[in-house]
């Protein structure tokens, strides 16, 4: 991948977390606890799922800009829909929490 792709796809993928950063000034600590139903998760469980994850996925765009591995496999369905929208769906996640709740507060009062 030429260099200055690198360095595009690089500023686009920092501009997106500082404006995530941004966006919780938007927030108090109760509206990150609070969930929009039983099941679902916290808009702070959310941010704590990507903190926690951006290690491993800036490891494998790594990987991605500087070998071939996999470039003869196509691009799994749900990753080229995302690409095609220029985001993730508009979809609630469910599942367990990751690093949640926060200094011990209980996320499910809120």
């Amino acid at each position: 991948m030429p260099t200055d792709k690198a360095s595009t796809l690089l500023r686009q993928f920092n501009d997106t977390i500082d404006q995530w950063i941004v966006s919780l000034d938007n927030y108090t600590l109760e509206m990150l606890h609070q969930k929009p139903r039983p099941g679902s998760w916290s808009l702070g469980q959310v941010y704590m799922h990507i903190a926690d994850d951006t290690k491993y996925f800036i490891e494998q765009m790594g990987l991605a800009l500087t070998g071939n591995a996999n470039s003869e496999k196509g691009m799994h369905e749900n990753a080229k829909t995302i690409f095609e929208n220029n985001g993730f769906p508009d979809a609630r996640l469910t599942g367990p929490a990751s690093s949640w709740p926060v200094s011990g507060l209980d996320h499910d009062s809120a």
